[in-house]
């Protein structure tokens, strides 16, 4: 009887949880802005938690950047409105946009403008040195 009540009331805080995350989706992605709003962080920090956990990485109060991963070779810099717009479609179809997530060393933070991680997405190969620098680059040059 105990056990039933503990899954009943499991249930319905994942439920309710569930819900409120779901409501909170519209406050993603409002702006190009690198920092993460609570929104975005508290998304990310669960999106990416092993990723983050093993980088020892926490979004709140972060800028971040965002890439989308096009072969071997070749990334590109995108919005953050235009990552959590495909997040969004994405999870309204129970699905995922699969990322990678870069963490930044000091000198690479410097050197970009002040980001502290970049998350690749759709990236098949990960990021080499070469990539890694060009996307920091292309991160301090805004395109």
């Amino acid at each position: 009887m105990v056990t039933q009540f503990k899954n009943i009331l499991v249930a319905i805080l994942l439920l309710f949880s569930n819900l409120a995350f779901c409501q909170n989706l519209d406050s993603l992605g409002l702006n190009d802005n690198p920092e993460l709003n609570f929104y975005e962080s508290t998304f990310l920090n669960e999106k990416l938690e092993k990723q983050r956990q093993r980088a020892e990485f926490n979004f709140t109060e972060k800028q971040i950047g965002f890439a989308l991963g096009h072969g071997p070779r070749h990334y590109g810099i995108r919005t953050k409105s235009e990552y959590f717009k495909e997040a969004k479609e994405y999870h309204a179809n129970n699905s995922q946009v699969v990322d990678i997530l870069v963490v930044l060393t000091k000198q690479e933070k410097d050197e970009s403008g002040g980001f502290d991680a970049i998350i690749v997405s759709w990236s098949k190969f990960g990021l080499n040195d070469k990539a890694r620098t060009e996307l920091i680059n292309d991160l301090k040059s805004g395109t």
